[in-house]
C-alpha cells in the first residue's frame, strides 16, 4: 500500500481553509443573505449596504476589508442590531438558524454578549475609566449567564488567565488606566469570550497597537479559535493582519461585496480591480538592496534645522515616589528636506521626544536646538518665534479639530491668534493650503463630523503648515487610515516637503511606512536609542536585537510567507505585557 505524501504547511493551510469553507456552506454559524441597510438623511436616502451575502462557519475567521464608507462596519453593527433609528435593515441575518432581522430589543439584548460579542477598536473608550476591570467583567457575566457574584468573579479570573493576563486575581482590582494598551485589549477579548459566544466580531482590534502587541493579540485570537472553536468576523484595513490570521476574505466597496475568496487565493490572484488596488498600496518593508548601498546617515547639513543632544526627560511620580525616566540621553540631527522616523513601542519615549522638541515639555538634561538656538533656554519672545517654525500633526485629527469650528477656522487658528495678519491675508492663506492638500475650497464651511478620515487628516496637515514651518512633527498621522488613504497622505506629505523644503520628524509604530517614507530612522526602547541610521538599513537589515524583534513581529501582506515566517521566528514567544 502506497503512503500518501505529507502536505506542506501551505497545502495544510489551504486544506483547512477549504474544509471551513465547506462547513460554512453546509452549517454556517452566521448567514447573511441580501442584506440592505439604508439611512434616511436630510439629503435623502443613503444606501450604505446593498445586497450583501456572507457566511461564516464554526471555528472560521472571516475578514471583511475595504475603505472607510465601504459598509463593513455598518454590516457588523447590523448583525448586533446596533444601527441608529434612521436606519432601515432589510434582508436576512441568521445566527445558527435564528433570524436576527426584525428581532425585538428584549431578545436582542439576550443575544448580545451571550451569543454574539464585540471587540472594539479602542479598548480605552470601551472600558469605563471609573470602574475596575473586575467589576465591569463581573457585571457583564452576571447579566448574560445569571450566576452569583462569586461565580462571575471566578469566571472573570479564569478568562483573564485564558487570554494571558498575569496575576489575574490581582488585576481584577485594576482600573483601565493601570493597564497597557495590549492588556486592555486582552481584557476586552476576555470579556467577549466569557459567555461562550458563538460569534465574536472584532472591529479593528489591533489598529492602535504596537507591532509586538499586535502579534500577541493575533496569536490570542488564533488560539481562542483553535481551543474554543469560536467563529470570528474580523473587520480590518491591515492586509498584513488578514494574511496572518484569516481563512477567508470578503472585500467590500461602496456598500457591496466585490470579491470573496480564500485568503491564499485572494492574495495570489485577486480578481476584482478594487482588490488589486487595495493590495498594491500596502506599504512594504524596503530591503537594503532596494534602497541602495547607502549605509551612512543622510543628514550632512550644518547647521541642522534640528539637533537633539543628550536629551533626558524625567517625570515626577508624585507623593514622594521619585522620578520616572521617560527619555534617556537621546541624540540625533535633522537637516532641511530630510525625514527622520522615530519608531518603537508605546512607552519607548518617542512622543515625549516630539513634545519636548515642540516646546510642550521641558527637558531635564540636554538640549534641543532649532536653527542652532535652544528654545527652552531663550527668552519668551524668542522662544515663541522658534516654536512658530514648528508644525504639529496629531495622531487623531478628529480629536485635535474643534467640533464646533468650521474647517476654515481650524486651519486659520494659528494665524488668527497672532497679530499682524489681516482677515484677507488669513483667508488667502487658507485657500492656498486647501489647494496644496488637494481639498476643494468649498470644504471651508464644513464641520469636522462632515469630513472623512482622509479629509480630516488633510485639514490637520494644512493647519500645521499655515505658518510655513521649517520643521513638521507628524505623530502617527496615518495609523487610523485605510491603506489607500494612507498612501495618498504619505504621497501628499512627500510632495509638500519637496515643494516647501521643511524637515519632517515622523513618529510611527508602522515599520513598513517608516521604511518606505523616511530617510533615517531612530529606534527607541525604554527611553533610549537602540539603533540609528538610514531607514532602509535599520529596518531592512537591523543589527540591534530589539529592532529585530520589532521587524519580526510585523505581519506582511503575503499569507504564504507570513505564516511560514510566523513559525520560523516564533512570534508566539513574545511575552505578554
Amino acid at each position: 500500500m502506497s503512503m500518501q505524501p505529507i502536505p506542506t504547511s501551505k497545502e495544510s493551510s489551504r486544506m483547512a481553509s477549504a474544509e471551513r469553507s465547506t462547513e460554512a456552506a453546509l452549517d454556517p454559524v452566521l448567514s447573511i443573505a441580501g442584506l440592505n441597510v439604508t439611512f434616511a438623511t436630510s439629503s435623502g436616502l443613503v444606501e450604505a449596504v446593498r445586497g450583501v451575502d456572507l457566511t461564516a462557519s464554526k471555528g472560521e475567521i472571516v475578514a471583511i476589508v475595504g475603505e472607510s464608507g465601504s459598509g463593513k462596519s455598518v454590516t457588523s453593527r447590523a448583525i448586533l442590531g446596533l444601527h441608529p433609528t434612521n436606519a432601515t435593515v432589510a434582508g436576512s441575518i441568521k445566527l445558527s438558524g435564528e433570524e436576527l432581522v426584525g428581532l425585538n430589543e428584549e431578545r436582542f439584548n439576550e443575544v448580545r454578549g451571550s451569543r454574539i460579542s464585540m471587540v472594539f477598536q479602542e479598548p480605552s473608550r470601551a472600558l469605563n475609566p471609573v470602574f475596575t476591570i473586575g467589576s465591569q467583567m463581573v457585571d457583564t457575566i452576571r447579566i448574560h449567564r445569571g450566576v452569583s457574584r462569586k461565580e462571575a468573579r471566578d469566571r472573570a479570573i479564569e478568562m483573564l488567565g485564558l487570554v494571558g493576563i498575569p496575576e489575574p486575581q490581582e488585576r481584577l482590582g485594576y482600573y483601565p488606566h493601570q493597564l497597557s494598551g495590549g492588556q486592555k485589549q486582552r481584557v476586552m477579548i476576555a470579556t467577549a469570550v466569557s459567555c461562550d459566544p458563538e460569534l465574536i466580531i472584532a472591529d479593528e482590534p489591533t489598529t492602535a497597537l504596537d507591532v509586538t502587541v499586535q502579534a500577541e493579540i493575533l496569536r490570542l485570537l488564533r488560539d481562542l479559535r483553535d481551543r474554543l472553536g469560536t467563529t470570528i468576523l474580523l473587520i480590518t484595513h491591515n492586509m498584513g493582519v488578514v494574511a496572518d490570521i484569516a481563512d477567508r476574505v470578503v472585500v467590500m466597496n461602496q456598500g457591496r461585496i466585490v470579491e470573496t475568496a480564500g485568503t491564499f487565493e485572494l492574495f495570489a490572484a485577486p480578481k476584482d480591480a478594487y482588490t488589486r488596488t487595495l493590495l498594491s498600496v500596502v506599504p512594504q518593508l524596503q530591503s537594503v538592496e532596494a534602497g541602495g548601498a547607502e549605509t551612512e546617515l543622510v543628514s550632512t547639513q550644518e547647521p541642522a534645522i534640528l539637533k537633539v543632544s543628550e536629551l533626558t526627560v524625567r517625570f515626577s511620580r508624585g507623593f514622594g515616589r521619585g522620578n520616572f525616566l521617560a527619555v534617556d540621553d537621546v541624540s540625533f540631527a535633522l537637516g532641511a528636506g530630510e525625514t527622520l522616523a522615530i519608531v518603537g513601542e508605546s512607552g519607548s519615549g518617542k512622543s515625549t521626544v516630539a513634545k519636548t522638541i515642540a516646546g510642550l515639555q521641558k527637558p531635564t538634561l540636554g538640549t534641543v536646538r532649532l536653527h542652532g538656538v535652544d528654545p527652552h533656554g531663550s527668552n519668551g519672545r524668542r522662544a515663541r518665534e522658534l516654536r512658530r517654525g514648528v508644525g504639529y500633526i496629531f495622531q487623531d485629527p478628529n480629536g485635535s479639530l474643534n467640533p464646533h469650528h468650521r474647517v476654515e477656522a481650524s486651519i486659520g487658528a494659528p494665524l488668527s491668534l497672532e497679530r499682524g495678519h489681516s482677515s484677507k491675508q488669513i483667508s488667502n492663506r487658507i485657500d492656498e493650503l486647501l489647494d496644496a492638500v488637494r481639498l476643494p475650497r468649498s470644504i471651508r464651511t464644513k464641520y469636522p463630523h462632515q469630513l472623512s478620515g482622509g479629509q480630516s487628516q488633510r485639514v490637520a496637515i494644512a493647519r500645521a503648515l499655515i505658518r510655513r514651518p521649517s520643521l513638521l512633527i507628524a505623530d502617527e498621522p496615518t495609523s487610523a487610515l485605510d491603506v489607500s488613504v494612507q498612501a495618498q497622505v504619505l504621497t501628499l506629505l512627500e510632495e509638500l516637503k519637496d515643494d516647501l523644503g521643511f524637515a519632517c520628524l515622523f513618529i510611527t509604530h508602522d515599520l513598513a511606512v517608516a521604511s518606505s517614507f523616511a530617510d533615517t530612522a531612530v529606534v527607541m526602547s525604554k527611553g533610549r536609542v537602540v539603533e540609528h541610521g538610514p531607514a532602509v538599513r535599520v529596518l531592512g537589515d537591523p543589527q540591534a536585537e530589539y529592532t529585530k524583534k520589532l521587524v519580526a513581529a510585523l505581519p506582511i501582506a503575503d499569507p504564504v510567507r507570513q505564516r511560514a515566517r510566523r513559525k520560523l521566528i516564533g512570534v508566539s514567544s513574545v511575552s505578554s505585557r
